[in-house]
């Protein structure tokens, strides 16, 4: 298998929460992270080493403006990539709330 291309459209480093977006989840709990990066519908987050994560597990990642629901797709080391599937500004949750 190819190794997972490194994002390249960097971003200012942003502290996240990762956590399992479901009951059941494969991601325990929540974890900080640092956005790396942002290409196209993919983020690329750092997070410790040791930390596994489950591939096609449903995520959410909350940034300080904006929540993303995605899935993981891999993860090498302390990096995980996550497809985005949506995308909400927090003042838009704020909003309805």
């Amino acid at each position: 298998m190819a190794a997972e291309p490194e994002i390249t459209v960097a971003v200012r480093a942003l502290n996240v929460e990762l956590r399992g977006a479901s009951a059941g989840t494969a991601v325990p709990g929540s974890f900080a992270g640092v956005l790396e990066g942002i290409k196209g519908t993919r983020l690329q987050i750092r997070v410790m080493d040791g930390v596994a994560m489950k591939c096609g597990t449903l995520v959410e990642v909350e940034a300080p403006e904006t929540v993303f629901l995605g899935e993981i797709k891999h993860q090498f080391g302390g990096t995980v990539f996550i497809d985005i599937e949506h995308e909400l500004a927090k003042s838009a949750l704020d909003a309805i709330r």
